[in-house]
C-alpha cells in the first residue's frame, strides 16, 4: 500500500483535530506537531511511514510508539495514539472509509 498524499494526510489531520476538539480533549502539543502540511512532517507522517515500513517483511521491529517523536510520544494519550494509527490506516483504504470513522474529512 502506498504512503498517503499530502492532501490525504491533511484530511486525517483535520479530522483528528475536529474529533478531539469535539471531545474537548486537552492536547499538550500544537497542531503542527500532529501534522504540518507545508513541511509534510509530524505525527501523521510518522504514522504513515511506520505503516509503510511494516507492511512488508522488512524485519523492522520498531513499535508504533517508537516511531513517534519523543515529544509526541509523551503528549499523546493512549486513546489519541489509537485514533492516530487507525485514522492513517483507514485513510490508506480511501476517503469513503475514513469518512465512516471521522465524519467529513474534506
Amino acid at each position: 500500500m502506498a504512503a498517503l498524499s499530502v492532501v490525504d494526510r491533511a484530511r486525517v489531520w483535520r479530522g483528528l483535530m475536529r474529533k478531539w476538539s469535539g471531545e474537548r480533549l486537552t492536547c499538550p502539543f500544537n497542531k503542527f506537531a500532529l501534522y504540518d502540511p507545508t513541511a509534510n512532517i509530524g505525527a501523521v507522517v510518522d504514522t504513515d511511514n511506520w505503516i509503510d515500513t511494516h507492511s512488508g517483511l522488512t524485519g523492522n521491529t520498531t513499535g508504533f510508539n517508537g516511531a513517534l517523536t519523543v515529544a509526541m510520544r509523551a503528549a499523546l494519550t493512549g486513546d489519541m495514539k489509537t485514533d492516530l494509527l487507525l485514522s492513517v490506516a483507514a485513510m490508506r483504504r480511501g476517503v469513503d472509509y475514513i469518512r465512516r470513522l471521522l465524519g467529513e474529512v474534506d
